[in-house]
C-alpha cells in the first residue's frame, strides 16, 4: 500500500498538467460550439415567420 503513493506523486503533475490542458480546449470547445448554436438559433429564429 506504500508503493502506489511514490508513483502516484510521480504521475499526479503529468496527469495534472493533462487534465488541465484537456479542460481548457473542453472549455475552448465548449464555447466555440455554444457561439456557433447560439448563431444557428438566432439565425433560424430570424428566419422564423
Amino acid at each position: 500500500m506504500r508503493r502506489p503513493s511514490l508513483s502516484w506523486k510521480v504521475v499526479f503533475p503529468y496527469v495534472n498538467q493533462v487534465l488541465d490542458a484537456s479542460a481548457r480546449s473542453r472549455a475552448f470547445l465548449i464555447s466555440k460550439i455554444g457561439t456557433f448554436c447560439i448563431d444557428r438559433h438566432s439565425l433560424a429564429w430570424f428566419l422564423l415567420p
